[in-house]
Order: C-alpha cells, then structure tokens, then sequence
C-alpha cells in the first residue's frame, strides 16, 4: 500500500482554517457591521496592546507549529497531528487579523462569555481533540 504524505493533507487542513475564518469574518464586517467586535486584547479581552498581541499569538503558533512537528515526526498513526493543523490555521487567521487589522474580529456575543469568532471555536475544537487523540492512544 503505498502511503501518503502529510504535507499536502495538513496544508489544506490549514489552509481551510484560515480561509473560512476570513470569509466569514469578510461577510460579517461587510454585511453585519453592527455584530463585528474589534478584540484588541490577546484572548478574551485580556491584555490589550498591538505588539503584545501579536508577539504572544505568533509565540503560541510557533509552539503549535513545534508540537506539530514533533508529532509529525513521531507518530506511527495519525495521531493528533490532523487537529494541530486545525489550530495551526486558525490561529494564524486571527494572528493575520492582528497584523493587518490591528485587532481580531469577533461576531459571535452570547453576553455570558467572552465574544469570539470561527478561529476561536476551531482553536477550541482541535485543542479538545489534539488531548483525547493524545489519551486514548494505543500503541500496537
């Protein structure tokens, strides 16, 4: 059976991320305005500053960028590596926003959380897998 290369798989994965995230933030900011809220802050309003922001989420995609890596090179199965791409992504789409925007653009408020968007709940997701992949592993 011949196998096949990851990089191509976790491109799109990635890829996919980041443009979903971009899309739905461009319909809300052009169709939605009302709803769009500028998150200058790292993560959930906390700690509001341009460069603070943007070093702290390029730190934190490095890491994911490392621990994908790792697992890449690690894993005889698939392991977590499918849900890293996933935060890879989206993380990135919101570090673009930092970068050109100037902040993240959230739209989804449900007024008992912290506003967030598409990355933020991406970023949850493939975090929550990446730990049940790592727990439920078995090495056979």
């Amino acid at each position: 059976m011949q196998k096949i290369s990851k990089a191509p798989i976790l491109f799109v994965i990635s890829s996919l991320a980041v443009l979903l995230d971009q899309l739905t933030k461009l319909i809300f900011v052009e169709k939605l305005p009302s709803l769009v809220l500028c998150n200058a802050g790292v993560g959930f309003g906390l700690s509001p500053g341009r460069f603070d922001s943007i070093l702290l989420s390029s730190s934190v995609l490095f890491l994911v960028f490392g621990a994908l890596l790792y697992f890449w090179k690690q894993n005889k199965k698939q392991g977590p590596i499918l849900p890293l791409a996933l935060v890879m992504g989206a993380a990135l789409s919101n570090l673009l926003d930092r970068v050109f925007r100037g902040c993240v653009i959230d739209y989804i408020d449900l007024k008992v959380w912290p506003s967030f968007n598409l990355a933020d709940v991406l970023i949850t997701f493939g975090l929550v897998w990446t730990v049940y992949a790592l727990f439920s592993r078995t090495d056979s």
